[in-house]
C-alpha cells in the first residue's frame, strides 16, 4: 500500500470526525451541566439512564482529537512536500493562506458574537458559577487591539480574542510548518533523532510545544512507513472497525480517569488503524466527504456557533448551568449547516485561490 495512492484524499475524513467529536465536547462544557454537576445535581433514576450518560461521556476526547489533527498534518503535509517542486517560498505562502484566510474570518465572526452576546445577555458572563462564565467574563474585558493583535499571531492573553479558545492548536501547526523544512530536509535518521530530543526536553521541562511536535514527526514517520509499499496491520479488514471502536472507548475512560498520556497513546493508536482502514480503499458514505471537507471551519467557528445557541438557551431556561440534555444536542446539529455555509463563502473559495496561484507557478515552470 502506497501512501501516495489516491485513497490519501479519504484520510482527512478522521479529521472530520475528530472536529466533531471536538464540537460534541464543547457543546457539553457549554450547554450541559456536566458529567459530576449532572450527576450530583440529577442523578440515575433508571438503567436507561446510565445508558444515555455513558453515551455522554464518550465524547470527552476532545485534546487527543487535536492530537489526531497533528499526527494528520504530519502525514498529509509531508505527502503535499513530496509531490511538490519543493519550493521553501511557495510552501509558506501557500500554508499562511490556507491558514489564515479561513482563520482571520474566524477571528473576526468571534469577536463580533463575543461583543453582541454578552452585551444582549450580560448575565452570561459573570464570576464564580462555573468555568466557562468566568472565562468569558475575562476573554469580554479583555478585547482590545493588543489581545487581538496577539491573537492573529496565536498568542493567548488570558484568553484569545473572540474567546475562541481552539485557537491554541494553531500555535502548534505554526510550528510544525516552521521547523518542518528542518524536519523535511534531516532524513529519516535525523528525524529519529529530532523526535528523541523533543520527547527528552518535554520530559526535563514539561513544556507543551515539544510534546505536540512529537506527534506531527509521528504523522511523517507514519508516512514513511507506507511508503515503503509495508503490509496492512491486520489482516482482516473486518478487524478494523471493532478494533477502532475498543481504543476509542478506551480513549474516553483514561481521560475521565485523567490518564491522559494514556489516553494520548490510545488515541494514537486508533488513529494508526483508521488510517489503515481508509488506505485499503474503502469507499466512504457522501455525508463523511462533506464533514471532511468542512473539518477546518468546523473546528474554527463552532465555539461562536455555540456561544449563540447559549444565549438563546439562556434566555429560555433563564439559569447558567442547564441540566437538559436537549440544548447542547440541538446545538450541535445547528453549528454543522453553519458551518458548511461558511466553509463555502470563505475556506472553499480560498482554496479555489490557492489552486489558481499553484497553477500560476506551474505554468511559468512550463
Amino acid at each position: 500500500m502506497q501512501a501516495s495512492n489516491k485513497n490519501i484524499h479519504s484520510l482527512h475524513i478522521i479529521r472530520g470526525l475528530a472536529a466533531l467529536i471536538v464540537v460534541v465536547y464543547h457543546a457539553k462544557f457549554i450547554l450541559w451541566a456536566g458529567g459530576s454537576l449532572w450527576t450530583k445535581q440529577i442523578g440515575f433514576n433508571d438503567f436507561a439512564d446510565y445508558i444515555l450518560f455513558g453515551l455522554d461521556m464518550l465524547s470527552s476526547c476532545g485534546e487527543q482529537c487535536v492530537l489526531i489533527f497533528f499526527l494528520l498534518s504530519g502525514f498529509v503535509i509531508y505527502h503535499s512536500f513530496l509531490h511538490s517542486d519543493k519550493s521553501l517560498k511557495r510552501f509558506f505562502i501557500v500554508r499562511g493562506l490556507r491558514i489564515y484566510i479561513p482563520y482571520l474570518v474566524s477571528l473576526l465572526i468571534s469577536m463580533l458574537v463575543l461583543f453582541y452576546a454578552v452585551n444582549w445577555n450580560s448575565g452570561l458572563a459573570v464570576n464564580g458559577v462555573r468555568e466557562y462564565n468566568t472565562r468569558l467574563l475575562v476573554a469580554f474585558n479583555e478585547t482590545g487591539m493588543l489581545s487581538t493583535f496577539r491573537t492573529i499571531f496565536f498568542i493567548k492573553g488570558d484568553e484569545y480574542a473572540g474567546f475562541n479558545f481552539v485557537y491554541w492548536s494553531l500555535l502548534h501547526e505554526a510550528i510544525f510548518y516552521i521547523l518542518f523544512p528542518v524536519y523535511f530536509y534531516a532524513g529519516k535518521g535525523g528525524r529519529a533523532l529530532l523526535l528523541l530530543l523533543h520527547l527528552l526536553l518535554y520530559i526535563f521541562t514539561q513544556h507543551h510545544i515539544f510534546y505536540y511536535q512529537l506527534f506531527f514527526l509521528a504523522g511523517m514517520f507514519l508516512y514513511d512507513y507506507y511508503a515503503t509499499g509495508r503490509m496492512l496491520f491486520l489482516r482482516s479488514s473486518r478487524l478494523y472497525l471493532p478494533m477502532i471502536g475498543l481504543l476509542y472507548i478506551a480513549t474516553n475512560l483514561l481521560t475521565k480517569s485523567s490518564s491522559h498520556h494514556f489516553a494520548n497513546i490510545a488515541a494514537l493508536l486508533m488513529a494508526v488503524l483508521a488510517f489503515d482502514y481508509l488506505l485499503t480503499g474503502k469507499k466512504p458514505a457522501k455525508v463523511f466527504k462533506m464533514l471532511a471537507d468542512m473539518s477546518f471551519t468546523l473546528y474554527l467557528n463552532h465555539l461562536w456557533v455555540l456561544l449563540i445557541c447559549y444565549c438563546f438557551a439562556f434566555r429560555y431556561f433563564d439559569q447558567l448551568i442547564i441540566y437538559q440534555r436537549w440544548p447542547y444536542y440541538t446545538s450541535v446539529i445547528i453549528t454543522l449547516p453553519v458551518c458548511w455555509i461558511l466553509y463555502l463563502l470563505v475556506e472553499k473559495r480560498s482554496l479555489v485561490l490557492i489552486s489558481k496561484i499553484k497553477a500560476s507557478w506551474k505554468s511559468k515552470r512550463l
